[in-house]
Order: structure tokens, then C-alpha cells, then sequence
């Protein structure tokens, strides 16, 4: 940015002021001359040339017609000057070949100063006009209206109507004179305002009102705009324009209503604000606004805003303070853009090093997430697009700004890095809840957009379920989540159930609680899955499960078709047990040393699957039992075995015979083998299949196929009939503290209990009772009746079902053999046949003959 002729503006009107303070023009006193050719000289050389048509003295003072005042060149040849007769200046804004014909014709001039009258007031050094004024210089042109010249103030004043022509030095008229091309380009700068004051003192001229400045790639408006040149070095006479060798301009100070507009290299620029600071020699422009209006420089459709905005030209660095927001379109591989502002307390960032820091209240938000900390680390990376000179050149001599981002836009968003207290708030998709997670740093990726929480555990909630681990991976675009290691999510069910908030607020949400813990759970909510590796645990109201692989497969609940309410957060909206839940529990598998644990019994299985459906009523709280969902099928398939746990006794049931004392004792552990099973919660209905055996230590029982049928029954859960809860995840899953009371009925799980049981196919029954006695029963189907307290063994005709006594050794066998629990009697039904001891002896144990049919 050049002003050679500012200052010369400034020397030819105090050098008309001059010119009436020489000796010589006192000898003019009374006298009027025509065609009056005055030099000015200083240190025996030629300064400035006067000429005017008409000259005289008026009052005390002398007025000048039509004067012409050439500022001579220092090394100008003396026979070249000629006279300002006939002098016809170039009208302002004329196109570059009329330029340098006018220049070409006056290389002996710095610059010409026309206007029609000038008043020269000899006492008081100044000189003043109220007509038109014209300044022509090779790189400055100025038109105007009125101006005051102040001698010993070194001051000149342009009134009204200020329209300028800055050159570039590329635009040179001298440079081109006896050369046959003209520049590629002519390049100007179009400026305009109310006043112009040029203040030689201060070395600065100052445009006021409406000031304009326009050139072809950016523009400068507001209310006052201040150039400053640089000092001089030394003083010298004011008369010397050695001043005229100064290149370029040191500051630029604009205030009031500023805006800059530049076109970048593809796309426009812009900086509003209420007042500019740009120091052309260190290079910094400061940008700063007021209360209510900070200011802001916009990019295409990004922006960055602050209380005060420092730009560094030279080390491409940005530095922001206060209420900083930067505002930065990301246009997606979809082709759509993402909005991303951030805002902090300050912000820095270096074009060199390709990388920034926001500090202070530090916010990040886009459409998919919020992130929050106290500092926030950006790196940047070049998008491999290379400028060529022409575009590299594109910069505006106007404002100087440099690009937003810098090198024309060539540079784009890498990654972010948070720490000190970071805090997430995570959009999920449409008509579900946000994620709330706490971390001690995070790290994003872009484009990728794949976040990282790491540091103090951090943790992240979603409608009430809370999902935790030693670092937490977020993949926002596919909304999944990764945890690992030691990764721990805990499913709430409705604790705010007026029935459990009875028992204490904290009471009912440990209740309702589901807690699953695993070394790795990776949870893609967008694919309908969450899969857990390594040393899985699941603590769950109504068991306790640990295996090596858990797969957890979700589905859209259909009933709920609305967007969730923020109001509805402390109603589980998107938890999986909420009522409202956005997703539901479609199924659950299981693999790899499976145990499942629940009050009354123990499962161990190679695989294990649990499958849901939408609950038909009130189901009691928990994930596996929810108020959205209930179990319906449990699939146990390789190696399962089973086994019940044991009734401990307590002061009040201690030398009582338990009503569960039926076909085995409850006080002694049941264990029950097989090749797979099923159990059917809704039709009540447990399948065993394959090599089916059952081991108490009151006997035995050996299957192909076992099936047990229960009922409904009015009752509660475990818990609320006076059985303790199950341990907390943190201890033993599996260790002996469990209920020490549970109902007094032959039940299976909470609300059931067993109405019939069916064995099939190579059926084995052997039963061990007092007296060293064993009996035992083979056949084909065996019937177990709960109720009626009897076992129907029936055989596969033509063979007979089969009762050994063992002492004394009787042997029956009939088409149908009904054993009475209750009365340990046996009946027959059908072909019979009878094998006695012929030892025994009346009143001996053995099955009665008396139901002999």
C-alpha cells in the first residue's frame, strides 16, 4: 500500500503558504502582476514552482487566480521544467494510457496542485480557498472542495467532497514512460470522504466522514480513517521534499462503523467493527468493537468474533480475547455442510504451525453434539489443493487481512483435543434424548468425527442408563459407542414407581437396577446391538449371569413414535427400560462358560439366550424384566446343567417339614444335567432335552427329554416375601451368602411355581429312602403331579413300566405305576406282574399290595 503523494499533498499546500512568506512577494505589496511565475527555493535548490495567471496583493495578504504549483523533483533537470501555463490535469479516475501521457510529459514534477483562487494570508502563515482544489501526483490524485493551509501548524485542511486515486506501485506511471508496454493490470485503490486533513507534525492524514475506499478485490468504510507515515530520521527544512522519498505507510487506524470486504481466493472476506489497528511494519491488525457490537470477520459462510481480534501478518497467527466464537462450516462426504461453533474465553491460532488453542469456558457445538472444557487444542492439515502465484497474489492492499484460513482457504480441520473438565452433550437420532458424558480430555477426529473421553473414569449417561469404562470411543456418525477397558453400563428401569419409591428412593432404584460389566463393550445403537467381551457380569433384580460373550440385539419400540420431551429425562425416555424408551430388548446371547444365578437356582451352559417381547402388563422392574419389555424364551444350549439352591433354614422353620419336601427334599441341592433346554416364561413351560439326568441326595432321575409345567400364582418377588435381594456387583456373583427365605412353595421364579412335570423317553427314577431302602422306576413317560403329590410312570407298549424295591427285593411291573408321595404307597393299573421276596415277612417296607387292580 503506497502514499508517496499523500505527504506531497501536504508540502504543496504549505508550500503556497510559503511562497507568501518569502521577502520577495513583500515587493509585491500593492502590485498586480499576470502570468506570474514564482520559484521557491531551499538550500540553493529549486523546491517549488508557482504560476498563476494573475497575482496580487489584497489586504494584507495576496491573492492568487488559476495558481499551478509543481513540486520539483530533486534530480529534475533545471531546462526541462516548464511553465504551469495551459497546465490541463487528467480527470480523476482516468484510464492508465492518459495517466502516463501527462506524467511522461512533466518528469521534472512530484506532483501538480491546481484550483481556481487561493488566498495567502502573509502574517499568520496560512492559505486558504473555498473553490475546487486538484492535486495530481504519479501514484496519489485527489479532487475536493475548500481547503486550509496552516503554515506553522504544518497542517492542510480539504473541506468537503474528497474523492482519491490511490496507485499501486505495480501502476507507476514513471515506470512505464518510453517503454511500449503498459502494465498487465491497472490497479488503483478508489477512495472517497467528507474531509481530508493532512497533519505534517504528526506525520498523518486522516479522512473523515463517509469514508470509502474501494479497489477490485476488497473495499475499507467507516466513519475516520487515519494513515500515518513513518518518521523521519531527522528533521530537516519544511520546504525539503526529500519527505517525498518515503515509501509506503506504518499505521492505519480506522474507527466508527468499520467493515473491510476482500475477495479471497474463493470466497469473500469480510471484518466488521468499531475500530482498526493495522501496523504495516510489525504486521498486527487489531480489530475491536463495543458492548454491544463485537466485532467479526466472516469467511464465505465461516466467521470468527470477539471482544478484541489480533491478526499477525508475517507469522500467520490469530490471536482473540474475550467472548471469542468462531463459527466454521465442514462440508460432509454426502455433500452437505455441518455447522461447528465454538466459543471460549480466548482463542490462538498459527497458520504456520497448523494448529490453535481455545481457552477459558471453552464450548463446542454442532448438530450432533456439545463438547465443554476449560481448554481446547485444534489442529489443522493442508486439504493437498496447491494455489498458483496468480491466486496467491489475490491478497487486497486495501485491509491487508489475511485469510480465515489461511493460504486461501488450503488448510481444513483435523482434529480437537479437550481437557480440564470436559463434558459431552450428544444428540443421538431423531425423537431420542441426548448423552451426557464427563471425561478428563477427549479427543475428536476429523473428518471421521470419532471422539475419544479418557481420564477420571469417565462415564456417559443416556436417559437414565449410564455407560462407563476406562475410555470411551464415540462414533458420531454411526452412533456407536466403544468402552474398554473394564467397561460397566447400568440399565435403570422405573425407580420412580410409587410401589418401590415406598421402600426410600435409593432402595427402589438398586431394585430396578440392571448392571452389566464387562473388558470391552462395544454398543451400536445404530446397527440395534451392544456386544460385551471378556469376564461379562450382569446383576439384575432377578439374576446374576457371568460369561465370556454377551450379544445384546435391540428393536424400534413401535409404540412410541413421538420425539422425546427434555422433560421426559427423569422418566427413562431413552433408557431401555423407560416407558418411552426409543428402542427395546429383542434378544440376549450369551457364550463361553456361561453361570446364571437366580434366588432358588443355578444354570451353567456353553450358550445361553434370552429373547424378549413387549411387556402385556406390569411387569416387575429391571432390564431383564422390564416395564417396556418382558423375557419371554430362555434357550440353554451345551453342557447345561442346573442346579437349585437350597432352603436355609431359619429359627421359625427349623424341625418343620417343608412343604417342599416332595419328590426331593429342598434342603439338599437338585442338580440337573442335559444336552439344551428351553424355558417358555409366557406358557410357562421349561423344556430339558438330551441325556437329561437329575442328582439329589435323596435320589435320581435319568431322561431323554424333560419337561416341567408351572402356573401363575398371586405372589411377589423374592425380596418382598422376606428372601434378601441379590449381592451387589462388586461382590462374589456366585458366592453361598444368598436368601436366607423364600416362599414356602415348589416355585421356579418369582410368581410361578411348578404344577407338573414330565419326563420321556428311557426314563430312570430312583429314590432313596429310609432304612436303607432304594426304589426305583423305569419306563418310557414319567408324570410328575405337584399338587396331587404323585408320580404316573407308564411304559412303551409292549413293554411295562417297572418298580424296584430294593429291600426286600420286589419287582412290579404294570402298563401304569402310580407312586404316592405322601403315603409312599404304589399302585398298578393294566397287565401286571409281581415279583416278591419270598423272605418278606408281614409289616416289612416294601410297596403295599394293597392297590393291586
Amino acid at each position: 500500500m503506497k502514499f508517496h503523494g499523500m505527504l506531497a499533498a501536504g508540502l504543496l499546500f504549505c508550500g503556497l503558504a510559503a511562497c507568501g512568506a518569502t521577502n520577495s512577494l513583500s515587493d509585491l505589496r500593492g502590485l498586480k502582476t499576470r502570468e506570474t511565475r514564482i520559484p521557491v527555493y531551499s538550500n540553493d535548490r529549486l523546491q517549488l514552482l508557482l504560476y498563476c495567471e494573475e497575482c496580487g496583493q489584497s489586504g494584507r495578504g495576496l491573492a492568487a487566480t488559476a495558481p499551478v504549483l509543481d513540486i520539483i523533483r530533486k534530480d529534475a533537470d533545471i531546462d526541462s521544467i516548464t511553465t504551469g501555463k495551459d497546465t490541463k490535469i487528467y480527470p480523476l479516475g482516468a484510464d492508465f494510457p492518459a495517466v502516463l501521457n501527462f506524467w511522461s510529459k512533466r518528469l521534472f514534477s512530484d506532483g501538480v496542485a491546481v484550483t481556481t483562487k487561493a488566498d495567502i494570508d502573509q502574517e499568520n502563515q496560512q492559505a486558504a480557498s473555498g473553490e475546487k482544489v486538484y492535486f495530481r501526483s504519479p501514484l496519489l490524485d485527489l479532487d475536493g472542495i475548500g481547503f486550509d493551509g496552516d503554515y506553522r501548524k504544518r497542517t492542510i485542511f480539504v473541506r468537503k467532497d474528497v474523492r482519491i486515486i490511490l496507485r499501486t506501485g505495480a501502476s507507476d506511471p514513471l515506470k512505464f514512460v518510453g517503454r511500449p508496454r503498459l502494465p498487465e493490470k491497472y490497479e488503483f485503490i478508489r477512495g472517497s470522504a467528507d474531509t481530508l486533513l493532512i497533519d505534517m507534525d504528526k506525520r498523518a492524514i486522516t479522512l473523515q466522514g463517509h469514508v470509502r475506499l474501494r479497489e477490485e478485490r476488497g473495499s475499507l468504510d467507516c466513519d475516520r480513517l487515519m494513515i500515518y507515515l513513518p518518521d523521519k530520521k531527522s528533521k530537516r527544512d519544511l520546504a525539503d521534499n526529500e519527505e517525498l522519498s518515503i515509501k509506503g505507510v506504518s499505521r492505519i487506524v480506522c474507527e466508527g462503523g468499520v467493515r473491510m470486504v476482500r475477495q479471497g481466493v474463493k470466497e469473500v472476506q469480510r471484518a466488521d467493527g468499531e475500530r482498526l489497528d493495522y501496523d504495516l511494519q510489525t504486521g498486527r491488525l487489531r480489530l475491536t468493537g463495543s458492548m454491544d457490537r463485537l466485532p467479526v470477520i466472516v469467511q464465505g459462510k465461516n466467521s470468527l468474533q470477539g471482544r478484541v481480534i489480533d491478526i499477525y501478518r508475517d507469522d500467520e497467527r490469530l490471536h482473540v480475547e474475550q467472548n471469542a466464537r468462531i463459527l466454521y462450516y465442514r462440508r460432509e462426504e454426502d455433500g452437505k455442510e455441518q455447522e461447528i461453533c465454538a466459543t471460549s474465553q480466548m482463542m490462538d491460532f498459527s497458520g504456520k504451525k497448523n494448529s490453535g488453542e481455545m481457552r477459558g469456558n471453552v464450548s463446542v457445538r454442532n448438530r450432533q453434539y456439545t463438547l465443554l472444557c476449560g481448554r481446547l487444542q485444534v489442529k489443522l492439515r493442508d486439504n493437498g489443493k496447491k494455489l498458483n502465484t496468480r491466486e496467491k497474489q489475490a491478497g487486497s492492499d486495501v485491509t491487508g487481512i489475511p485469510d480465515i484460513a489461511p493460504a486461501g482457504g488450503s488448510r481444513e480441520l483435523q482434529s480437537l483435543h479437550c481437557s480440564e473438565g470436559v463434558r459431552m452433550i450428544r444428540k443421538t437420532a431423531a425423537g431420542s434424548v441426548p448423552e451426557y458424558a464427563e471425561a478428563g480430555e477427549a479427543d475428536l477426529q476429523m473428518p471421521q468425527e470419532v471422539i475419544t473421553l479418557t481420564g477420571r473414569r469417565p462415564t456417559l449417561t443416556r436417559g437414565q442408563d449410564t455407560l462407563s469404562g476406562e475410555q470411551i470411543i464415540i462414533f458420531a456418525k454411526e452412533e456407536r459407542l466403544l468402552a474398554y477397558p473394564d467397561s460397566k453400563i447400568v440399565f435403570h428401569g422405573n425407580f420412580n414407581n410409587p410401589a418401590l419409591q415406598s421402600r426410600g428412593k435409593k432402595a427402589a432404584k438398586a431394585i430396578s437396577s440392571t448392571i452389566i460389566t464387562a473388558e470391552r463393550g462395544d454398543f451400536r445403537y445404530g446397527e440395534n446391538q451392544m456386544n460385551l467381551l471378556g469376564n461379562v457380569q450382569v446383576l439384575d433384580p432377578h439374576m446374576k449371569l457371568n460369561c465370556e460373550k454377551m450379544d445384546i440385539f435391540l428393536k424400534p419400540n413401535q409404540q412410541v413414535r413421538t420425539a422425546i420431551r427434555l422433560e421426559d429425562l427423569n422418566a427413562g425416555s431413552d433408557s431401555l427400560t423407560g416407558p418411552n424408551a426409543r428402542k427395546q430388548l429383542d434378544r440376549i446371547i450369551c457364550g463361553g462358560k456361561v453361570r446364571a444365578v437366580e434366588p432358588r437356582a443355578k444354570l451353567d451352559c456353553d450358550m445361553l439366550t434370552l429373547t424378549f417381547r413387549p411387556a402385556a402388563g406390569k411387569a416387575v422392574p429391571g432390564v431383564l424384566q422390564s416395564n417396556g419389555t418382558e423375557m419371554e424364551f430362555i434357550y440353554a444350549d451345551g453342557n447345561v446343567v442346573m442346579e437349585s439352591i437350597p432352603e436355609k433354614k431359619t429359627a421359625s422353620t427349623a424341625g418343620k417339614k417343608s412343604d417342599r419336601d416332595l419328590m426331593f427334599d429342598s434342603s439338599s441341592p437338585v442338580r440337573l444335567t442335559a444336552s439344551n433346554g428351553r424355558v417358555n416364561i409366557p406358557g410357562n413351560i421349561t423344556e430339558l432335552h438330551g441325556h437329561v439326568k437329575v442328582r439329589h441326595i435323596q435320589g435320581s432321575m435319568d431322561c431323554q427329554d424333560l419337561y416341567l409345567y408351572a402356573k401363575d400364582v398371586a405372589g411377589e418377588t423374592a425380596e418382598s416375601a422376606g428372601g434378601e435381594r441379590l449381592a451387589a456387583i462388586d461382590e462374589d456373583p456366585f458366592a453361598a451368602n444368598e436368601p436366607t427365605k423364600v416362599p414356602q412353595v415348589l416355585s421356579i421364579s418369582d410368581g410361578k411355581q411348578l404344577d407338573r412335570a414330565v419326563a420321556d423317553k428311557d426314563v430312570v427314577l430312583v429314590r432313596n429312602l429310609p432304612g436303607n431302602r432304594k426304589q426305583q422306576a423305569l419306563g418310557e413317560k414319567a408324570e410328575y403331579f405337584v399338587s396331587r403329590r404323585m408320580i404316573e410312570l407308564t411304559g412303551k407298549p409292549p413293554e411295562l413300566a417297572r418298580v424296584i424295591d430294593s429291600v426286600p427285593r420286589n419287582n412290579g411291573r404294570g402298563e401304569k405305576i402310580t407312586v404316592y408321595l405322601d403315603r409312599e404307597a404304589v399302585a398298578f393299573d393294566g397287565r401286571v406282574q409281581m415279583d416278591f421276596d419270598a423272605t418278606q415277612k408281614p409289616g416289612d417296607q416294601g410297596f403295599s399290595t394293597d392297590f393291586l387292580k
